[in-house]
């Protein structure tokens, strides 16, 4: 039926995930209530009597308070991503690519190496959520240790994750996306893309701490000031001949790592935890080995065959 239906049937394909995402937790929603329905009785869901009661508004207030940050936060990386749209094409041209050249290379950063980085911290983004309540649980009970030790683990947890994807990636570039996209001309975008992996990895970590700490603010504005960092960064880096789509890659990776870092100083500041580079660096050694014996003995198997 044409490209233009080919475009909007991927689009679609969002908002039935979106659709289908809101039934699943409906669903558990009403198994939820359900269960509660049946272990406890009428009279024990009832208010206590005894216990004072806050108004709608002062309820109303507190929610904002808290979910206005959350939510301005995650629509930040959405902004950044429009911001892309309008200046790195055009930077681009700049640079001295055709108008074809810079839409095909804009291509294989936003469509192939992006979504590539968000697969690769998908575990990262599902732990920077589950952190939030087990953190305000431990801050509401005042266990300083219990919320070091989970702020600890979950950083470790994002490094233990992120690291050895982000050597593959930054190794296998090309191989990748010939294998995923059938697009080897994607691989110095997913190759210069794939430092983004671990500072992507540490910003949600940090993020969900902070706001299970009960400072929501911060990581919004740290995007916002990571924001800036990127698009200045683009129309810089972008325009110059030598980078191209190189230094779109690498400014997402700097807008990744600014707000990163700002949340590490936040953290350390209220925990007290902080980066362990010692650890950091021989993990990357380590795998960096690793996937260098393994890419040398594909290669030998290859000159072979």
């Amino acid at each position: 039926m044409g490209l233009e239906y080919a475009a909007a049937g991927a689009s679609f394909g969002a908002c039935a995930g979106a659709v289908t995402g809101l039934i699943v937790l409906v669903w558990y929603h009403w198994q939820l209530d359900r269960d509660i329905q049946r272990d406890y009785t009428p009279e024990e869901l009832l208010p206590k009597e005894n216990v004072e009661r806050e108004s709608c508004w002062k309820i109303l207030h507190r929610l904002f308070k808290l979910a206005l940050p959350v939510s301005a936060a995650s629509i930040m990386l959405p902004v950044v991503s429009n911001l892309d749209l309008a200046i790195v094409p055009q930077r681009l041209e700049v640079a001295g690519y055709t108008v074809n050249q810079a839409t095909e290379l804009f291509g294989y950063l936003t469509g192939m190496a992006v979504p590539l980085i968000n697969l690769s911290t998908i575990i990262t983004a599902s732990l920077a959520v589950s952190i939030i309540p087990a953190l305000s649980e431990a801050r509401a009970v005042g266990d300083k240790a219990r919320i070091y030790e989970q702020s600890a683990a979950g950083i470790r947890i994002s490094h233990f994750v992120c690291f050895p994807a982000f050597i593959i990636v930054l190794m296998l570039a090309t191989p990748i996306s010939t294998l995923i996209y059938s697009a080897p001309g994607a691989g110095p975008a997913v190759w210069a893309c794939s430092f983004s992996i671990v500072l992507l990895g540490l910003h949600q970590v940090s993020t969900g701490i902070l706001q299970g700490l009960g400072h929501p603010t911060i990581p919004m504005v740290n995007m916002i000031l990571a924001a800036v960092a990127k698009v200045v960064l683009n129309w810089t880096l972008t325009a110059i001949p030598t980078l191209g789509i190189l230094g779109a890659a690498f400014a997402t990776a700097a807008d990744m790592g600014v707000a990163a870092f700002i949340n590490m100083f936040f953290i350390y500041k209220y925990v007290g935890c902080s980066m362990e580079w010692k650890h950091l660096f021989m993990q990357f050694l380590g795998e960096y080995l690793k996937e260098a014996k393994h890419w040398k003995t594909l290669r030998k198997q290859e000159f072979l065959l």
